[in-house]
């Protein structure tokens, strides 16, 4: 049994660090991509293909059918079950076509901009393009073997950069994000029979199979979809695209620093958690030791990307994009808390809790939508934003309660468990805030970029002097302190 759980703990680790490599490529593509897009293009651009783009994922949310999940719980797939998968996949990605499609004049009539008729049509067919994919990759999760997905991300981002600014700066044109994105989708498909060269066909002869698992993750994917993007249709309705514009900046990255940080982790665990669903102990230590790290990786970025922001969106983006700030900072700080949250739905999916988890989306939907609209509505955009927040600590409270009755985690277990990477955050805070209160600069010019390196350097320090102190005064506990302790001192014993 151990060194089966040895066998699972270190493909887990090796899965994990090419998903890393590969969220991080993607990061950093991503962060480029908005850097040279941001400059090239204009708020407004942003806003309008914000609009078209989310309710294409609204749509695509509604047809989600989880298929790969579904074929990784199975015990023993078939090739009719793959084939199956792939005709499902196909199919749901022309009905996406067609609703877009059809849907694009009353779009453009309720938001009174007729450009948004052929970007959804474009929208569209790009996915249409991206049901085509391979579904045999799905082995490889369930393997644990996640390579193919590191090749698969860097693929599809560096053509969605490389397509989307060659297209801006040859046009300086909305239409570089809607290429970016078509080509995107593409270079998955391509990809995918690449890592895998074999070819499905089509069958329906496994889809009930298929989509008895895929009912409630589906309608998940629906409720989180509103509760991820219906604030950018409210922000879209109510004010002018350029405020959507900033709107949809600050929220991507904003969410690029934070959620994509945690994201290999989490991506990992669904399997990892179905292996030992059957062995309490072992799931409870291994979601509470998961969840730790998640904590520690993603709450400092949080903060951290917001106590930044102010010096960094205009030394990398430009001045115009100022408004875009105080936006960056509510939602990295929130983002980054919510990886609390972040293990639950991997846990709920492995046990097959699937409509557990939809009922809470479901809930988190019914609270937040009408506090953003209100909130719209009274305050305008600073309202839904603050809406937002609140109802993503609502989300975190019920992530936690979720947790302890899945996994039999206590939630004074929990809240001991994350207690030093809040603490140590707060620290983080107070020393950035004063030194940048300070206007400490090394020498004249480059005020801007001087204050990033020195918020940084000042925020990193702290963070992890705080977390050592802390650690040594609760008497050396087992964590992330204690497992670096021992990497450090096994490098010391080693002979040179």
């Amino acid at each position: 049994m151990s060194q089966a759980a040895g066998g699972v703990g270190k493909r887990i680790a090796k899965g994990s660090m090419w998903l890393s490599a590969a969220r991080l490529v993607v990061n950093l593509s991503g962060m480029v991509s908005t850097v040279l897009l941001a400059r090239l293009l204009v708020p407004a651009d942003f806003g309008l293909v914000a609009i078209a783009a989310t309710l294409m994922q609204i749509v695509t949310s509604i047809t989600e059918m989880s298929l790969s999940q579904a074929l990784i719980r199975l015990d023993d797939p078939t090739d009719q079950d793959f084939h199956s998968a792939w005709t499902l996949s196909m199919l749901r990605g022309v009905t996406i076509a067609v609703v877009l499609s059809a849907s694009a004049p009353l779009v453009a009539h309720i938001y009174g901009d007729q450009r948004l008729v052929p970007i959804m049509i474009v929208l569209g067919c790009g996915a249409a393009l991206s049901g085509l994919a391979n579904p045999w990759l799905a082995v490889f999760q369930r393997k644990l073997v996640f390579w193919q997905e590191f090749v698969l991300s860097t693929a599809s981002k560096m053509t969605n950069v490389i397509v989307a600014v060659a297209v801006a700066w040859y046009f300086q044109s909305y239409w570089a994000i809607v290429a970016g994105i078509v080509g995107m989708y593409a270079a998955t498909v391509i990809a995918s029979y690449c890592i895998l060269p074999r070819l499905p066909r089509f069958s329906l002869a496994s889809w009930r199979t298929l989509l008895s698992f895929s009912v409630w993750t589906s309608a998940s994917q629906l409720v989180n979809a509103l509760n991820w993007r219906a604030d950018q249709l409210l922000v879209g309705k109510i004010a002018t695209p350029t405020v959507l514009g900033y709107y949809n900046v600050g929220f991507n990255l904003a969410n690029l620093a934070t959620r994509e940080t945690t994201l290999p982790l989490i991506q990992t665990l669904f399997p990892a958690f179905a292996a030992i669903k059957h062995d309490k102990p072992r799931l409870a230590a291994a979601y509470i030791r998961a969840d730790r790290l998640l904590v520690a990786l993603g709450v400092p970025v949080g903060v951290g990307f917001a106590l930044v922001a102010q010096p960094m969106v205009p030394l990398f983006l430009n001045p115009k994009w100022l408004p875009a700030v105080p936006i960056i900072q509510a939602f990295a700080v929130i983002f980054g808390l919510q990886g609390i949250a972040g293990l639950v739905t991997p846990l709920g999916m492995a046990m097959g809790q699937v409509r557990l988890l939809f009922m809470r989306d479901l809930q988190v939907l019914c609270i937040r939508l009408p506090l953003m609209i209100a909130g719209a509505v009274i305050w305008g955009v600073p309202g839904l934003v603050a809406a937002r927040v609140l109802t993503g600590l609502y989300q975190i409270a019920i992530a936690m309660l979720l947790a302890k009755r899945l996994a039999g985690v206590s939630l004074m277990r929990q809240l001991r468990t994350h207690l030093p990477t809040l603490i140590s955050c707060c620290a983080m805070a107070l020393a950035v805030w004063w030194v940048a209160g300070t206007g400490w600069r090394l020498f004249a010019g480059y005020d801007l970029a001087q204050d990033l390196v020195l918020r940084v350097m000042v925020g990193g320090i702290v963070y992890i002097g705080a977390r050592v102190i802390l650690w040594i005064v609760m008497g050396r506990p087992e964590g992330l302190e204690r497992e670096a302790a021992n990497m450090v001192g096994k490098l010391r014993r080693r002979p040179a």
